[in-house]
C-alpha cells in the first residue's frame, strides 16, 4: 500500500482499474478514484453523442404535456400483474391445468396439460414448458424474496403464459363477437350503450409485410352515432345477472343495433382513429429511419472510397513490380460489394417508411346497460325520482307485474313518504305507475 499512496496521480487507465479491483473498498482509494484530473476531458462529448447516435428525440416545452398524455394512456394500456393473474388463473384451470397458491401470491404448477405443451412446441421459440413448475407468480417484486426458493415470473414473453393465451384465443376467440352483456353500476341514465372493440393494425412495405403498430380501441355506439371511449372504461362494467339479462333481453331487438353497427365502428376507425395512429407512428418511423440512413450511407461512403484508393494504390505496386499481400481485384470487389450493401440498406429503410393502415377489424362487442335504466326496468327505485318532503324518506316496494283482462301488464313502484321519527304520520296517496 505505500507503493500505491505514492504512485503518481496522473496514471494510466490500466493501474486505475487494477486500483478499483484490488482496493476499491478502501475510502482514500475510492476518494482518488472519484478524483478529477482533467474537467475538460469530455467538452464536445454530448455533441458527438447525439450526432451519431442512431435514435434521439429532443423536447420542447410545448411536447411535455403531449408526452405526459401518451404516458399515462401508456400506464393504463399496461397488463397489470393482476389482470394477467386472473386471466391464468382462470384460462389454466379451464385447459385442464393444476395450480395451487403455496405462498401469497406465490403458485405452484402441478400439471401442465399435454395441449399447452403441443402448443408451445408449435409457437414457441425460447425455452420449452415444463410439466410442471415448483413456484411462479405474476409480481416481480415476489420473484426472489428472502428466505424463498425462486419463482418463475409468468409476463407477457413466458412460454406457458404465450401458449395459453394462444390457445385460449383459438379455442373461444369467436366467443367476443357473439357479444354479451354489461351493466355500469355507476350511470344513472338510461341509455344504453354497444361497446365494441376494433383492431387498428399498421404495417410496412416489407415482403411479408411486418407489422409496426397495433392497438386495440374501444367505441361506444348509440343511437346518436359513435363515440371513443375512455381507456380501459370497461374495468368499470360488471357482467349482468341473469335478472337484469331478462329484463333487458329487448334490448337486442331495438332497430339501431340491428342497422350495421359493425360498419358504423369501422367507419369512425377508419375517420377518427386510424388517421391519428398512423400520423403518430410515421413520425417516429421516419425520424428513426432518417438517422439511420444518414449514418449507414456515411460509414459505407468511407468504406467505399477506401477501397477504391487501395484498389488505385494495388494497381500501381502491381505495375512496379512490388510483392502484393493482396490482389487489386479483390480490393475492387470489396467496393463494389460494398455499394451493393448500401443500395440494399437504404432500400430496407425506405420500406420501413412505407407505412400502410390496414382496414380496422371488429373483436368483439358488448351490450352496455346504464344501472338507471335497469332499475326503472326492474322496479326496483322510483323512476323518475320524485321531490320529497324535507324530514321524510322515500319508501318503496316494487309491485309484480299483473295482468287483467283488456289492460296491458302493470309494473311499476308504489311510493310513499314516511316521517323519519317512526311515528305513523301521514301518508302520501300512493300511485302506480306502468312501465312505458
Amino acid at each position: 500500500m505505500a507503493t500505491l499512496r505514492n504512485r503518481d496521480p496522473v496514471r494510466n487507465l490500466r493501474c486505475a482499474a487494477l486500483d478499483a479491483i484490488r482496493y476499491g473498498e478502501q475510502p482514500e482509494v475510492r476518494a482518488r478514484l472519484d478524483e478529477v484530473i482533467d474537467a475538460t476531458v469530455g467538452e464536445g462529448l454530448d455533441r458527438l453523442i447525439a450526432d451519431r447516435a442512431a435514435y434521439h428525440d429532443v423536447l420542447a416545452r410545448a411536447d411535455v404535456a403531449k408526452w405526459r398524455a401518451r404516458m399515462e394512456e401508456a400506464r393504463v394500456r399496461r397488463l397489470q400483474p393482476h389482470y394477467i393473474r386472473a386471466f391464468f388463473l382462470a384460462a389454466f384451470k379451464l385447459l385442464g391445468g393444476t395450480i395451487a397458491e403455496r405462498e401469497a401470491g406465490r403458485y405452484e404448477i402441478r400439471h401442465v396439460p399435454a395441449d399447452v405443451r403441443d402448443r408451445d412446441r408449435q409457437i414457441g421459440l425460447g425455452a420449452p414448458v415444463l410439466h410442471k413448475y415448483e413456484r411462479v407468480t405474476f409480481d416481480r417484486e415476489l420473484v426472489r424474496p428472502a428466505g424463498m426458493p425462486r419463482a418463475d415470473l409468468l409476463a407477457p414473453g413466458h412460454p406457458l403464459l404465450d401458449a395459453v393465451t394462444d390457445l385460449v384465443i383459438e379455442r373461444y376467440g369467436t366467443l367476443l363477437k357473439h357479444g354479451t352483456m354489461l351493466v355500469n353500476r355507476h350511470d344513472p341514465s338510461e341509455q344504453p350503450r354497444l361497446l365494441v372493440a376494433v383492431t387498428q393494425e399498421i404495417t410496412d412495405g416489407h415482403a411479408p409485410a411486418r407489422t409496426v403498430s397495433k392497438r386495440f380501441d374501444f367505441v361506444e355506439i348509440s343511437p346518436a352515432g359513435a363515440q371513443p371511449t375512455a381507456e380501459a372504461r370497461y374495468l368499470d362494467y360488471e357482467p349482468a345477472k341473469e335478472t337484469e339479462r331478462a329484463a333487458a333481453g329487448y334490448l337486442l331487438s331495438e332497430p339501431w343495433l340491428r342497422a350495421g353497427v359493425d360498419q358504423l365502428a369501422v367507419d369512425w376507425a377508419v375517420e377518427h382513429g386510424m388517421p391519428a395512429i398512423l400520423a403518430h407512428t410515421r413520425e417516429q418511423v421516419s425520424a428513426r429511419a432518417e438517422q439511420t440512413r444518414r449514418l449507414v450511407r456515411q460509414r459505407l461512403t468511407q468504406e467505399i472510397n477506401y477501397w477504391d484508393a487501395r484498389h488505385a494504390e494495388l494497381l500501381e505496386a502491381e505495375a512496379a513490380g512490388r510483392q502484393l499481400k493482396i490482389r487489386p481485384e479483390t480490393a475492387f470487389r470489396r467496393a463494389r460489394d460494398l455499394e451493393r450493401r448500401l443500395e440494399r440498406r437504404l432500400a430496407d429503410l425506405a420500406r420501413d417508411e412505407d407505412l400502410t393502415a390496414r382496414p380496422p377489424v371488429v373483436a368483439g362487442g358488448a351490450l352496455v346497460i346504464p344501472q338507471g335504466l335497469l332499475e326503472k326496468l326492474l322496479g326496483r327505485a322510483c323512476w323518475p325520482p320524485r321531490p320529497r318532503l324535507a324530514g321524510t324518506h322515500r319508501r318503496c316496494r316494487t309491485t309484480t307485474p299483473a295482468t287483467t283482462s283488456g289492460r296491458p301488464p302493470m309494473t311499476g313502484t308504489w311510493c310513499s313518504s314516511k316521517s323519519r321519527a317512526g311515528s305513523p304520520g301521514r301518508r302520501s296517496s300512493g300511485s302506480l305507475r306502468q312501465r312505458p
